[in-house]
Formats: structure tokens, C-alpha cells, sequence
């Protein structure tokens, strides 16, 4: 199933990682204005807060805040003002690998070893 037509056949998210770094399947459904449910950990403690997130294994809470954000659209995230743009992120990105790459310090280059035996060796 295709991501566009998943988002219109859901209501809420959920998604109840160990672990999660920042999930695209997250981001699009706060773009999409869906309900969210995911745990307390990783990136998404950047962007998600209150009745999106719940306590690893809670499953109790989990359940609860799915079936409040059915209900309750006002209770769907959205994203914070100051989030970037993709634009703004990828001008970001250059940035810091612009800088990292300009004051980047090159060893010098290792001497040539000199097989024994040879002319040159001594």
C-alpha cells in the first residue's frame, strides 16, 4: 500500500518503538494532520509531546491516547513553528558539512617504504 493511500484509510498512527530515531512514517502523519501515538524515546521528543507520547510497555496508555485522538482532533500533533523546512534542513546540512570539510586537518601523506635489498636501501 502506497503511503497516500494508507494516510487516508487512517486515523491515528501508532507506533511503539524500543528505539526510534525520527520516523518518516511519523513526520507524515503529523503533516497529514493524523492522530499519533508513539513512545517516549528518540527524536521523537523533538517534536511530540503530551497526549502523543506514552512510557515504553505502557500499552494501557497507548490505548487510551489512540481512541482520545480518534475522537478529539485538537489532541493531533502538528509541528512546531520553528521547524524547518526541507529547504531550510538541507541549507543546514551544507553548512555543517562545509565547515567540517574547510577545517579539516589532512595528515601528511605516509613515507614510501623502501624494499630491502634494494638500491635505494641502506
Amino acid at each position: 500500500m502506497q503511503p497516500d493511500q494508507f494516510f487516508r484509510e487512517v486515523d491515528v498512527l501508532v507506533q511503539l518503538s524500543l528505539w526510534e530515531n525520527c520516523s518518516y512514517s511519523v513526520l507524515d502523519a503529523v503533516v497529514r494532520g493524523k492522530g499519533l501515538v508513539a513512545t517516549e524515546v528518540g527524536g521523537y521528543l523533538e517534536y511530540l509531546s503530551g497526549p502523543r507520547l506514552v512510557p515504553v510497555g505502557d500499552a494501557a496508555s497507548a490505548a487510551d491516547r489512540m481512541i482520545q485522538q480518534a475522537g478529539d482532533l485538537t489532541l493531533r500533533p502538528s509541528l512546531p513553528a520553528e521547524w524547518p523546512s526541507v529547504q531550510e534542513m538541507t541549507e543546514r546540512i551544507a553548512r555543517v558539512y562545509a565547515t567540517v570539510t574547510a577545517t579539516r586537518v589532512r595528515p601528511p601523506p605516509a613515507p614510501v617504504a623502501t624494499p630491502v635489498g634494494s638500491p635505494k636501501a641502506g
